[in-house]
């Protein structure tokens, strides 16, 4: 190593600065050898099966639980915690989708039939506003998505997302 004159100030700490030498390093840092990505693992159907079956019997698996999964389906512990968070996050997104969907849905026929109701009385010289919701709509909603649905994960996971 050499050492940068500059670095060395009356009130600088003492610090030491590599210089390339010689045109061969500068080669060797611009081919720096590429590591190879992971490629995704495509589960199968019978191991999404099985899955998909553990994760309606109980979302929040405890670990022997997992182990076991990952020992029957032949994969790592890791990937089946990432499928269960995975999988528990897209139930979350549709849930919240469904959600919000019911209640654009609720709010456009409000306010459709509030302004017709608003309209037939403003016509005969009376002005009336009312107000109707059904809270019970969202949660219904969503509780026929999950009976009703056969879940379309594909089974793609990644080690590389957040677990």
């Amino acid at each position: 190593r050499k050492i940068c004159p500059c670095s060395m100030g009356r009130n600088s700490s003492f610090k030491a600065v590599k210089f390339i030498d010689s045109t061969h390093e500068v080669l060797r840092s611009y081919n720096k050898p590429q590591t190879s990505k992971r490629r995704r693992t495509k589960l199968t159907e019978e191991q999404l099966n099985i899955l998909e079956e553990s994760y309606r019997i109980n979302h929040h698996p405890s670990s022997e639980i997992k182990e076991a999964v990952a020992a029957k389906i032949g994969i790592p512990i890791k990937n089946v915690q990432i499928w269960f968070q995975n999988r528990r996050a897209k139930d979350k997104s549709i849930k919240e989708h469904i959600i919000a969907e019911s209640k654009r849905r609720e709010d456009e026929s409000y306010y459709t039939t509030n302004r017709r109701i608003n309209l037939d009385f403003m016509a005969r010289g009376n002005s009336v506003s009312t107000h109707h919701h059904d809270y019970n709509s969202s949660a219904r909603d969503y509780s026929m998505y999950r009976s009703n649905s056969r879940n379309s994960y594909d089974g793609s996971y990644s080690s590389h997302e957040k677990y």
